[in-house]
């Protein structure tokens, strides 16, 4: 596939039509059916990085250098930019979940599963099965209340309800 192809194959998959790629490149439709067509051969390279900025692909890509789908590449790297920006703008607006994203660098492998077994059980508390009773390492087990001597029936019956509570 010669650079004439790949632009053509480009354009079709950005859906420009001549027209719109020579609007962008501020240029003709006549300039960019020769291109396309072979009639014009010896492009200059600021043409082409023009051409591959407007098509979403690299000068490589057009030059046939590589064989990339650099296309997907490229529309990969914009969504990861909107994720991390949501991302970010997240995290800057809910200070407590940016505590915990912070925390998870900052941990073993095996603890952010353990986490993220912990926080599956507590985000679907209501409908989690019984058997699935998440098993905490011993690092991380919760030392139990102990009951004070002046603590009312009320309040014992209050606190066992709490210590039975599967979502606690």
């Amino acid at each position: 596939m010669n650079i004439g192809n790949r632009i053509s194959s480009a354009r079709k998959a950005a859906g420009l039509s001549q027209v719109e790629l020579a609007n962008a490149l501020n240029t003709t439709k006549q300039t960019i059916y020769k291109y396309e067509n072979g009639i014009i051969t010896n492009i200059p390279s600021d043409k082409i990085e023009q051409i591959a900025n407007a098509l979403s692909v690299t000068p490589s890509y057009l030059m046939g250098w590589s064989d990339i789908d650099t296309m997907d590449l490229r529309q990969f790297d914009k969504q990861l930019d909107q994720y991390v920006h949501g991302l970010g703008e997240f995290l800057y607006y809910n200070p407590s979940h940016k505590f915990l994203f912070d925390s998870s660098m900052n941990i073993s492998t095996d603890d952010v599963e353990l986490a993220k077994s912990v926080l599956d059980k507590i985000s679907g508390c209501t409908s989690a099965p019984a058997d699935n009773v998440i098993e905490l390492q011993s690092h991380l087990d919760a030392n139990a209340a102990h009951a004070l001597p002046n603590a009312s029936d009320e309040d014992k019956i209050h606190d066992d309800d709490i210590m039975n509570d599967d979502c606690f």
